[in-house]
């Protein structure tokens, strides 16, 4: 008779300080199970900020998605400088915590909405749109922001529906970066890694996916 036994893995609770403390620690290996404690357990509070910001928008779960990674990227880059130590009172932790990295996102989303608001970029095409045709948001937590596309904006949303969802992920990057026009920076190493990587494509096939994205863009736009 053959016999198993199954032992139940010991969950380990870290506090708030001792986590941060952990993302500061100089032990790579540390330092990545830290940084995984951390993104999930904050990554669901800071998605559903950014999710709210990012309604008007057609790629809004996406946008989201990217906002919420940067914030993470941002707040690991910034950590030496966050001192929790000094709130005496640890069950304020986790709301400093929030409240810090609410302003990391709020950041983020501010950068990518201003990349979107004056411009949008088909290689060598620019289209302005009316001054104050988007409201602008002053708050993280307030309003829900009110989008008035114009005539080619709406053209636009129209023909990236009709794009599938690699293409339409890998406009979006590209857009995300200002390298949609030639003449333009390159994509980043880093963002291309992330595209090759979720499509499992190599740099030259994200290219060609990018010129096929844009060749239908065009055709559905004039």
């Amino acid at each position: 008779m053959k016999v198993t036994t199954q032992t139940k893995p010991i969950e380990i609770n870290f506090t708030d300080q001792q986590i941060v403390d952990g993302l500061k620690d100089d032990d790579l290996k540390k330092l990545k199970l830290f940084q995984r404690y951390f993104f999930d357990k904050f990554k669901g509070y800071i998605y559903k900020i950014a999710i709210q910001r990012c309604l008007s928008f057609h790629d809004s779960q996406e946008m989201a998605t990217d906002i919420t990674q940067q914030t993470f990227i941002n707040a690991f880059r910034k950590i030496p400088d966050f001192d929790l130590s000094r709130e005496l009172d640890t069950s304020k932790h986790e709301y400093l915590i929030k409240a810090w990295l609410g302003k990391i996102a709020n950041n983020c989303f501010n950068k990518e909405y201003a990349k979107r608001k004056d411009f949008v970029y088909l290689d060598d095409l620019e289209s302005k749109p009316e001054e104050k045709e988007y409201d602008l948001f002053e708050s993280l937590y307030g309003e829900e922001p009110v989008e008035v596309p114009n005539m080619f904006r709406t053209k636009l949303r129209e023909a990236i529906q009709k794009l599938t969802d690699i293409q339409r992920h890998v406009i979006e990057v590209y857009a995300g970066e200002g390298c949609l026009d030639n003449n333009r920076k390159k994509l980043s190493k880093k963002a291309m890694n992330f595209l090759c990587k979720t499509h499992d494509a190599r740099p030259d096939n994200i290219r060609q996916i990018k010129f096929r994205a844009l060749k239908k863009l065009k055709k559905n736009c004039f």
